[in-house]
């Protein structure tokens, strides 16, 4: 699992990264932005609020992917812990299936998101809205995770791959309305 980050996607402009993760947050979290969103909710298009959501996992993803190198030796050392008795082998399947695991999972949580009873649910209840946004924020950084682990040095790949899942989920919500 020890591998150099050599790829030029990965090892450069880590800082440059981190700092466009924040600003995508703060952005899409600002108050202009939100109102646009609340405006659009309230003529029941959802679609906006899944675009926020995507832009924040982004956001989340671009964190992660900036601490690569250090994220990939946190998982080798705590899969090392973790699976003292086991082979170098299937701790490494391990890591493989526990990352597949947590790429569907984020899949199934996306859709959660584009739901308008949910959305209204934490546009109801002030309190959450922070909390929302963060958990949005940690899954993307979990799912830059789960990438690194699957993917390895070509790990950011998986940002596009990510984010035409997503894009997909929207444009069939975007087909409900077309009609």
């Amino acid at each position: 699992m020890e591998q150099r980050m050599t790829h030029h996607l990965t090892s450069k402009r880590k800082h440059l990264r981190q700092l466009l993760s924040f600003a995508i947050f703060f952005a899409v979290v600002s108050y202009p932005v939100k109102h646009i969103i609340e405006v659009n909710v309230a003529n029941h298009l959802s679609t906006w609020q899944a675009v926020a959501y995507l832009m924040i996992t982004i956001a989340g993803m671009l964190l992660g992917f900036s601490l690569q190198e250090r994220l990939q030796r946190f998982a080798d050392e705590f899969s090392r812990a973790l699976l003292q008795n086991f082979s170098e082998e299937r701790r490494i399947a391990y890591l493989r299936h526990t990352a597949i695991i947590i790429l569907f999972l984020s899949l199934l949580t996306s859709l959660l998101w584009t739901n308008a009873a949910l959305n209204q649910f934490v546009d109801l209840h002030r309190g959450l809205y922070v909390e929302a946004n963060l958990l949005v924020y940690l899954m993307g950084f979990v799912i830059a995770l789960a990438w690194i682990l699957l993917l390895g040095r070509f790990a950011l790949y998986g940002l596009l791959f990510s984010s035409t899942l997503t894009f997909m989920m929207i444009a069939n919500l975007l087909a409900r309305h077309s009609l």
